[in-house]
C-alpha cells in the first residue's frame, strides 16, 4: 500500500546529508557559504510577488466588500443570505483591502531600498 506524501509537502522532512549535494560541485557536499547564500536568497523578499499579492488582495477585497458577490441578474435577493452573512463577507473584503494596502506599502519600501542600493553601487563603481 502506497502512503500519501501530502504531509511531506506541507511539512518537509529535514535534509539528509546526501540531499545537500549540488550537481555543480562534482558530487561533493556543498560548502557552508553556498548554503548560506541559498538560504539568504530564499529569505529575501520578492518585489513582483509583493506587488502581485497586493493587487490580488485589493481587487479581491473590493469585489467582496462591494456586495457583487450577492448580486443576481434579476435583482432578487439570494435565498438564505442573511444580513449578518453579508456584513461578514463585506468585513472580510475590507480586511483584505487593508492587507493589500499593507503589502503594497511593503512593496514600495522594498522598491525604494533596491533603488537606493543600485544608486549606491553606481556611485561606488563610477570612476
Amino acid at each position: 500500500m502506497v502512503l500519501s506524501n501530502i504531509l511531506d509537502i506541507i511539512n518537509p522532512p529535514p535534509l539528509k546529508p546526501h540531499d545537500q549535494q549540488t550537481p555543480s560541485s562534482g558530487g561533493g557536499t556543498s560548502s557552508s557559504s553556498d548554503n548560506n547564500t541559498n538560504k539568504d536568497k530564499q529569505d529575501e523578499p520578492c518585489l513582483t510577488c509583493l506587488a502581485t499579492s497586493s493587487a490580488v488582495m485589493i481587487f479581491g477585497g473590493a469585489y467582496l466588500s462591494s456586495g457583487l458577490v450577492f448580486a443576481t441578474n434579476d435583482n432578487k435577493p439570494l435565498p438564505g443570505v442573511t444580513p449578518q452573512w453579508r456584513s461578514i463577507v463585506r468585513g472580510g473584503g475590507a480586511f483584505l483591502i487593508g492587507l493589500g494596502v499593507y503589502r503594497g506599502i511593503s512593496a514600495v519600501s522594498l522598491a525604494i531600498s533596491q533603488y537606493n542600493k543600485s544608486k549606491e553601487s553606481d556611485i561606488t563603481n563610477s570612476p
